[in-house]
């Protein structure tokens, strides 16, 4: 027999109303569905449910192949729940299993927030796909590895580029050892990158250190320090000392992939339009191409990307206009693509400026040890006169829940 008891912690709105819209979809009902979801949620971010054991034994493959296993709910989510104070928040009632609740309290008072808020963090990872989708991730950072050696092992050839491929992961394994046998594969400056490399590798030209530069820190999911670009630091690590500016704004373009390029493009744009209060903006294709996408793509690929980031409606291309531009309107963007919508609207909320309106000045004092987080300025201002806007008119769109206010406040794992 269960013993069950109600969660009853204050929880930031917007990520509840996205949970219960997300079970509702994959299951047509929050009826039977809900607590169970919030049940799993818990038992994963507390590490008691069946497929922990399993993440374990991936993880030791992962740091055996020379790469990082990651944390799904310190790492991909740092950052974006800060704001306590300022957040709308519901009281969430669900009853769960008592013991469930007590080993997730006891694991979340290693934090120094509310219970509600690591319990967002729970119910956002689980609906991001949740230890499945993250165990997942894990193996195919290692399936090419894997398959490289069995092929070795069955084929005594083999041809010049596949041994070439080979031994060049051979030595990116070798520069994370080097590393490793250091302490400083979490953190480490440009210098001792280069460093590691001439040594395990025994490379000294600068198209070599660059293409293990490249191979060391994409293998260790790394980052130039957002404010001291000749450290590197994870990009959890980032995350939580760049202000709420999401991964794929922060970097280069050149260290962006396609798709990655398309989601700094709808950041770029939608912040801009949510800025607003009409909740709309038209971004030219000149604009894009130096402001976005940091002058180092073509024209041509400017227009393909600008086409890749359309949505069905929200976000558009007008091709009678010269130079093509993007049309944005947030009120379809929320209502045809909610979780984008959201991610946007975080993006604005915590950072005092986008790309698309001028940067914003920092200062660190000591940057490996003491990383700033910054504070908010003035709202910024647009050349139409709009100005960013906490209610702005198309924010209660439908498909668009800001959710809930309330008064109540909450502390460093307490309830």
């Amino acid at each position: 027999m269960y013993d069950h008891t109600a969660l009853d912690w204050l929880v930031p709105s917007q990520e509840w109303d996205r949970f219960c819209r997300f079970v509702e979809e994959s299951n047509g009902s929050l009826d039977g569905y809900l607590g169970d979801a919030v049940e799993d949620a818990m038992a994963e971010y507390a590490h008691i449910d069946e497929y922990a054991a399993i993440e374990e034994r991936v993880d030791k493959l992962v740091t055996a192949a020379g790469r990082r296993p990651g944390d799904g709910f310190k790492e991909k989510n740092s950052g974006l729940l800060e704001d306590w104070a300022d957040t709308d928040k519901t009281r969430v009632t669900v009853k769960i299993e008592r013991d469930v609740k007590a080993k997730f309290r006891e694991v979340a008072s290693d934090s120094n927030h509310a219970f509600g808020v690591e319990f967002a963090r729970a119910i956002r990872t689980y609906r991001n796909g949740g230890r499945c989708d993250r165990v997942e991730r894990k193996l195919d950072r290692v399936l090419d590895d894997a398959t490289n050696l069995l092929s070795e092992a069955v084929d005594d050839g083999g041809d010049e580029e596949s041994e070439s491929m080979s031994l060049a992961e051979r030595k990116t394994v070798s520069i994370i050892d080097d590393l490793n046998e250091q302490g400083i594969v979490d953190q480490f400056t440009d210098d001792d990158l280069r460093a590691s490399i001439e040594r395990a590798a025994d490379v000294s030209s600068e198209p070599s250190i660059e293409k293990y530069r490249s191979r060391v820190t994409d293998r260790l999911e790394m980052e130039r320090h957002p404010n001291a670009p000749h450290i590197w630091v994870t990009h959890g690590y980032a995350d939580q000392i760049s202000n709420g500016e999401p991964q794929v704004i922060r970097q280069s373009t050149d260290r962006l992939d396609r798709d990655e390029r398309v989601r700094r493009i709808r950041l770029a744009v939608g912040r801009a339009a949510a800025a607003r209060s009409s909740g709309n903006v038209r971004v030219e294709s000149t604009t894009l191409q130096d402001a976005v996408l940091d002058g180092d793509v073509s024209r041509q690929t400017t227009l393909s990307l600008m086409r890749a980031a359309t949505l069905p409606a929200g976000i558009t291309v007008d091709d009678d206009v010269s130079p093509k531009a993007l049309d944005v309107d947030m009120g379809m963007v929320a209502q045809v693509d909610p979780d984008l919508a959201g991610d946007i609207i975080d993006y604005r909320d915590e950072t005092s400026s986008g790309l698309l309106d001028g940067p914003t000045a920092s200062t660190i004092s000591d940057h490996m040890q003491s990383p700033s987080t910054g504070s908010a300025s003035e709202s910024p201002a647009f050349s139409d006169g709009g100005t960013k806007s906490r209610s702005p008119d198309w924010l209660g769109s439908p498909g668009y829940d800001s959710g809930s206010e309330s008064d109540d406040g909450g502390g460093g794992g307490s309830e």
